[in-house]
């Protein structure tokens, strides 16, 4: 099993530049930082409306101008009032999947459904079926 500054470096260095994190235990946050990926808890962002549209989504995860590797904590409340739609993910995931962000983006769930879905997505993508990390 590799390690998260692993994962992070993997992800650092392959094309589509984004990765998923099952959140399975409190001591992956502060490894994370210490990889050098900054902590973005989505909760604390101003907001007008939870219910936003997938480019909306994607513009403020991919195009957010970080300058270093970023992880969106919290994410669950941008896609949960949306979840019970099944279709939903199914049309966001292919369009999160295609993105090259110049700097890594990793997706961190507390939720393991989500993150289940997110890494099923992963895996059927040759370019991404490794961008996934999760501990037993």
């Amino acid at each position: 099993m590799q390690s998260i500054e692993q994962f992070v470096e993997m992800v650092a260095h392959a094309r589509k530049r984004t990765g998923v994190i099952w959140l399975s235990r409190p001591e992956i946050l502060p490894e994370l930082k210490m990889s050098g990926v900054k902590l973005v808890n989505l909760a604390e962002r101003p907001v007008q409306n939870i219910i936003i549209s997938d480019d909306q989504l994607i513009n403020m995860l991919i195009g957010s101008g970080y300058s270093s590797g970023v992880a969106f904590l919290n994410l669950e409340i941008f896609l949960g009032p949306r979840f019970k739609d099944l279709r939903y993910l199914s049309y966001l995931l292919p369009k999160l999947t295609v993105q090259e962000p110049r700097q890594p983006v990793f997706f961190a769930f507390y939720s393991a459904i989500l993150y289940q879905k997110f890494r099923d997505h992963y895996i059927n993508q040759k370019q991404t079926e490794s961008h996934f990390y999760e501990e037993p």
